[in-house]
């Protein structure tokens, strides 16, 4: 019934297709249609309600952010817990838009479809925030970035999404306690002296 309600707030209701449940029929045919103005479908495998997918698809008229928010809590806590988590979905839109020099709470949360307050609040629930999740991102691929001595500091300084290199050494005293050169000579040193991986050899007589 929550789905049926959804979709007739839209400005123009949108018919239902069929509905189906997982028992037998509690009440008289009409009842349902009257409900759901869709064709039943008893003893199915599964609770659904049909609609087409251009009706779906519809703007809703009457835009509700907190059953907006109620609605997606509910769907999380009833997909597979090996899913994506949500830290990990923000990290990836950080690691997408970070190059573009646009990379705020709210552009990334409009990748995601959402408000930056929801956003926040769900990171929250998973004990982390925006811009830890940045900083993060931003240590990881400056320690891949100037791993690669083809790529000068000021391309790293914008391939991390910082407008001037003095941001980048900030931070990389702060993650490294070194400067982006000296730190970028230590993870060269590191290559080098790296012993070469052992050969085996297959002799054929």
């Amino acid at each position: 019934m929550t789905d049926h309600k959804a979709v007739r707030t839209t400005e123009d209701p949108a018919p239902g297709h069929g509905s189906k449940v997982p028992h037998s029929a509690l009440a008289s045919n009409a009842i349902y249609r009257s409900r759901f103005d869709a064709p039943l479908t008893v003893q199915a495998s599964r609770l659904g309600l049909a609609y087409l997918a251009s009706d779906v698809s519809r703007p809703i008229s009457e835009s509700n952010q907190q059953l907006r928010d109620f609605a997606t809590r509910h769907l999380d806590s009833q997909l597979p817990q090996g899913r994506m988590s949500f830290t990990t979905q923000v990290r990836e839109a950080i690691e997408a838009l970070l190059d573009t020099g646009t990379c705020g709470h709210r552009q990334v949360a409009s990748t995601l479809y959402m408000h930056p307050r929801t956003m926040q609040r769900r990171l929250k629930d998973e004990g982390t925030t925006f811009e830890d999740i940045r900083d993060q991102v931003r240590r990881d691929l400056a320690e891949r970035y100037l791993a690669e001595p083809e790529l000068s500091l000021s391309q790293v300084t914008a391939l991390l999404g910082y407008s001037e290199q003095s941001a980048l050494g900030r931070s990389c005293r702060r993650w490294f306690h070194a400067t982006p050169r000296d730190f970028r000579n230590r993870l060269l040193s590191r290559r080098t002296l790296r012993p070469s991986p052992e050969r085996l050899y297959l002799h054929v007589t």
